[in-house]
């Protein structure tokens, strides 16, 4: 995979939609990144689901359709990358995820982490608590 995508955590995805979410400006400096945003099947998720909470969009909830069609209109203007798991993929995820000893609350960083480096992208978040992987990734931490 070409090192010219980036991975873009759902916090990040959310602070970019969010207008007046507290981490927007912070998050709105990828977009002057030369490299593409890319999802993958987690992301997606997490954000479709944070698209439907009324607890974080408030007036701006979205019904499951409406959800999904912005998010293709965004992939579209955006140019957004698909990242999937690659065969050895599984193994590796399961290894780190022993070696680490995850926390209860780490599995989906994890998987973020892993899928990162098995695709060979930057992994672009908000989240500091992705430094304690010890693991071959390439991160920024949007600051």
């Amino acid at each position: 995979m070409s090192a010219s995508v980036d991975l873009y955590d759902v916090n990040v995805w959310i602070s970019l939609i969010l207008e007046d979410h507290p981490q927007h400006e912070k998050a709105r400096k990828v977009l002057d990144f030369p490299e593409r945003p890319a999802f993958c099947r987690i992301t997606q998720l997490g954000v479709l689901r944070l698209l439907t909470n009324s607890k974080v969009m408030g007036k701006k909830t979205m019904k499951t359709a409406e959800a999904f069609l912005y998010l293709r209109k965004m992939e579209k203007s955006l140019g957004v990358f698909w990242i999937h798991e690659q065969d050895h993929f599984e193994s590796l995820w399961e290894n780190h995820a022993r070696t680490w000893n995850i926390s209860p609350s780490d599995w989906t960083d994890a998987y973020l982490a892993t899928l990162a480096e098995v695709a060979r992208v930057r992994l672009v978040t908000l989240d500091q608590g992705f430094e304690k992987f010890p693991t071959k990734f390439n991160l920024l931490i949007l600051g």
